[in-house]
């Protein structure tokens, strides 16, 4: 358990990327279930509101909960070793990026959920886009929680890029030039 909340960049990335890996399954569960829905011209396996909960679920969680979390866990497990650094820059930043995700899929996760459909859309099960002329349509409490989900979710991968970023520019600095840094490769010339 206390390796759980360890702040290592190797634990913080296999964390992200075991997050990644369990909601990979979801998000491919939602995406079987739309394409069921969709297999023969009137099948109806869902009602219309559950079927864009189903698409929304499918979008929301491919996207919030596989691409950042593995784009994040590569980068967490990866920079440092690249950069040559012994661990991110702050790693306790790194460690509160993960764990704002968690709080963050929960909401959105409530805002699809958490209420029940009043009519086609449903709680913020708005279909394949979501833009602002379908959230007329959406329960307030719903869309603040989306809302909210959705701005964890950009802090923590805020926080994220600016460790990364940090962690590059950190270790560039160390080696006094970019060419030691082996992120760049050394095709970068630095100006004499």
């Amino acid at each position: 358990m206390r390796r759980w909340f360890a702040a290592d960049h190797e634990t913080v990335g296999t964390l992200y990327l075991a997050l990644a890996a369990v909601l990979l399954v979801v998000a491919g569960a939602a995406a079987l279930v739309v394409r069921a829905e969709l297999f023969a011209p009137g099948l109806a396996i869902l009602a219309p509101a559950e079927f864009n909960r189903a698409v929304t679920a499918h979008g929301m969680f491919a996207v919030f909960g596989v691409v950042v979390p593995a784009c994040a866990g590569l980068a967490s497990r990866i920079v440092p070793a690249m950069a040559g650094a012994r661990d991110m820059a702050f790693p306790r930043a790194n460690a509160l990026a993960f764990w704002l995700l968690a709080p963050a899929l929960v909401l959105l996760a409530a805002a699809l959920y958490g209420s029940p459909p009043e009519h086609v859309g449903g709680a913020a099960g708005v279909g394949g886009v979501v833009g602002v002329e379908q959230w007329p349509t959406v329960p307030a409490d719903a869309a603040v929680m989306f809302a909210g989900g959705v701005l964890l979710v950009a802090v923590s991968w805020m926080l994220c890029g600016w460790n990364v970023a940090t962690t590059v520019w950190g270790a560039a600095l160390r080696t006094r030039r970019w060419r030691g840094c082996r992120c760049s490769r050394g095709r970068w010339r630095s100006p004499r």
